[in-house]
């Protein structure tokens, strides 16, 4: 009768008996589950979970075994030949929405042996591999419409490094916080389904990842938000980022990193020996009109920094 039903070819209790643990151990299904879906095979489970857990089985037991596989051989040939229609009838709940080709990826995301499992263990962990393939559905959404949206990058950190500009410095400052929040997101390894959801949400939404396209503009916001009043003293940006570059900051955190305010101050020897006479004429000029130079370059709009900060 098992070889019959599992397809093997046995010919000893024991071999019998470990064919039937092997094939358990992968169905993707609580014993408890299912006897409590299927009221008539209650017996017949029992005694599979018996051999699953290496218990002793009797001869009256083996007797039962027998009669209950040659009963139900009907309904065992069922529920063994299609476990991912009895995993989808047993877990219904848990997998609304999703299609028969995700639900066999769920059911095969589980490493638990759902088997021993109780049927509250057992959901438990079916609602959990449910909820995390869900996640990662809204995760690869989110990534796919932020590479389609910058070109290819992978993240925001991504893009900073790659134009070798902060995000954020070219962002707006009436959704600087929004973006902020999603971007940490984005950056992070560690998501919360919330976070991930926010995120997209507002990538959706976003209306600027044109304008952060246009080199011009991102050369624009670096001089501003991170060279500030020293634009004009220092006009080869290239030299500026490869300054930066050799620090151990990340491109993504030049703008918010105290120590790239402390390097500006080392950036006028990046010039040419008339650019480092124009710095101390600007600040010989200026010196004592502190107060005025000050109402004139108190930093963009964006986030509040600019000569006030160097």
């Amino acid at each position: 009768m098992t070889n019959a039903l599992l397809n093997v070819s046995k010919d000893s209790k024991e071999g019998a008996f470990k064919s039937w643990r092997e094939l358990l151990k992968f169905l993707g299904l609580s014993c408890e589950s299912i006897q409590a879906k299927y009221p008539a095979l209650n017996n017949l489970f029992t005694l599979l979970l018996k051999i699953v857990n290496y218990e002793d089985i009797l001869p009256d037991n083996m007797k039962m075994l027998r009669d209950e596989l040659t009963i139900h051989n009907t309904e065992m040939h069922d529920l063994l030949s299609s476990p991912l229609n009895s995993f989808i009838d047993l877990y219904a709940p848990y997998l609304t929405g999703f299609s028969h080709e995700e639900c066999e990826i769920i059911k095969n995301s589980i490493t638990e042996d759902m088997f021993v499992l109780s049927a509250t263990k057992g959901n438990a962990v079916v609602k959990k591999a449910a909820d995390d393939y869900r996640k990662g559905q809204v995760k690869d959404q989110l990534f796919r419409l932020w590479s389609e949206r910058t070109g290819g990058t992978k993240s925001p950190k991504h893009w900073s490094e790659h134009y070798k500009t902060p995000i954020l410095c070219c962002i707006d400052p009436e959704i600087y916080g929004e973006a902020k929040k999603a971007f940490a997101g984005l950056n992070s390894s560690q998501h919360s389904e919330s976070e991930i959801k926010m995120a997209l949400e507002f990538c959706e939404g976003a209306d600027f990842f044109d304008v952060i396209a246009d080199s011009d503009y991102r050369n624009k916001c670096f001089m501003e938000q991170i060279v500030g009043c020293y634009s004009k003293l220092l006009p080869d940006i290239t030299a500026i980022r490869s300054a930066l570059e050799d620090t151990d900051i990340a491109p993504y955190d030049w703008a918010d990193d105290p120590r790239i305010k402390a390097k500006s101050r080392t950036w006028p020897v990046l010039n040419t020996t008339r650019g480092q006479r124009r710095c101390h004429q600007y600040h010989r000029i200026h010196a004592d009109r502190p107060t005025e130079d000050m109402a004139k370059t108190a930093g963009s709009k964006r986030h509040g920094t600019g000569c006030k900060d160097y």
